[in-house]
């Protein structure tokens, strides 16, 4: 089984932190059958990493990925650079399609750059414009408009 958490930014350094302390603490010694996979923002990756260093069933992942190998965009990270702390990439959120306008076309760009540099892609599957889509041809047409680039 995967659990994936997606911390968004709302967590500051201190505290992403004393959550990934708490959740190797509290939680993950308990547990050896699941797999857990944590998003925490930009900032935070590399200190969340170091903590799960040596904890196999624990991974680390960007939010989001660059839409070139080597970009050098102002506020972007290469997945070179996320790969050495990161083995997942979390691509197509619907707050980024939303409100940046992130295509299918985008996000199947980005996951193929993901998989070159040996992160994988973990593809967000929803609705794309805050309405509701037919749970089977509408996941379906959005699924192979990405798989199939």
């Amino acid at each position: 089984m995967y659990i994936l958490a997606n911390w968004k930014n709302s967590l500051s350094l201190e505290d992403s932190k004393g959550l990934a302390d708490g959740l190797y603490s509290r939680f993950i010694q308990q547990y050896d059958n699941i797999n857990i996979v944590l998003f925490p923002d930009d900032v935070s990756i590399a200190t969340v990493s170091l903590i799960f260093d040596s904890v196999s069933m624990v991974s680390v992942g960007a939010q989001d990925g660059p839409l070139g190998a080597n970009t050098t965009l102002t506020g972007s990270i290469s997945l070179s650079n996320l790969g050495k702390f990161c083995d997942y990439v979390l691509l197509g959120h619907s707050e980024r399609r939303i409100t940046l306008g992130e295509t299918n076309e985008m996000i199947a760009r980005k996951a193929t750059l993901a998989i070159d540099v040996g992160v994988i892609p973990v593809i967000c599957v929803n609705k794309e414009d805050g309405t509701e889509i037919d749970p089977h041809s509408g996941l379906k047409a959005q699924l192979e408009s990405i798989l199939n680039r």
